[in-house]
């Protein structure tokens, strides 16, 4: 019978998240994959018939609800984009291990494989980052130049200096 080894094995929930709002109203699609075992067997087969059916009825849209409470209370996608990538990621997976728990089944794992920005913002990003390598480098011109001309300057004084004793 393949039934106790299907309830003796982990099992595996992968979801893609699309349009997690954050409190900024930016949404965000979060990939997402939940390591879940089933502690008692014919409790669970008698309510659930199978993992992949627990899964469609109670992971998926559970999923879902979890992820955009924890999103929601992040104010900002520069912020999450920058400093809160972390902590949120940690926010994720200590919501889903506490809220995704049934009686008759544990969440072992949670594992947040990648977090999508909308692609407006990314290029955004990407062109204020070039801007910023572009300002950096005139700055840096800059200071070349005036080293430069200020060497040219004490060069010339020098000159100057040499001529006058001759």
């Amino acid at each position: 019978n393949a039934e106790p080894t299907m309830m003796s094995r982990d099992q595996v929930f992968s979801t893609t998240m699309f349009g997690v709002r954050l409190g900024d109203g930016v949404p965000l699609d979060i990939l997402m994959s939940v390591r879940w075992s089933i502690q008692d067997g014919q409790g669970f087969l008698a309510q659930f018939e199978s993992p992949a059916r627990y899964d469609s009825l109670i992971l998926r849209p559970r999923s879902k609800e979890i992820a955009a409470g924890v999103a929601n209370t992040y104010p900002s996608v520069d912020s999450l984009f920058t400093t809160q990538r972390f902590s949120f990621i940690n926010d994720l997976k200590k919501a889903f291990t506490e809220k995704l728990v049934e009686e008759g089944m544990e969440v072992k794992e949670v594992i947040v494989s990648e977090i999508r920005y909308p692609h407006t913002f990314t290029s955004a990003k990407e062109k204020v980052g070039l801007k910023e390598q572009e300002l950096e480098a005139i700055r840096q011109q800059a200071i070349v130049d005036r080293e430069r001309s200020l060497a040219a300057k004490k060069k010339a004084e020098a000159d100057g200096q040499v001529a006058i004793t001759q």
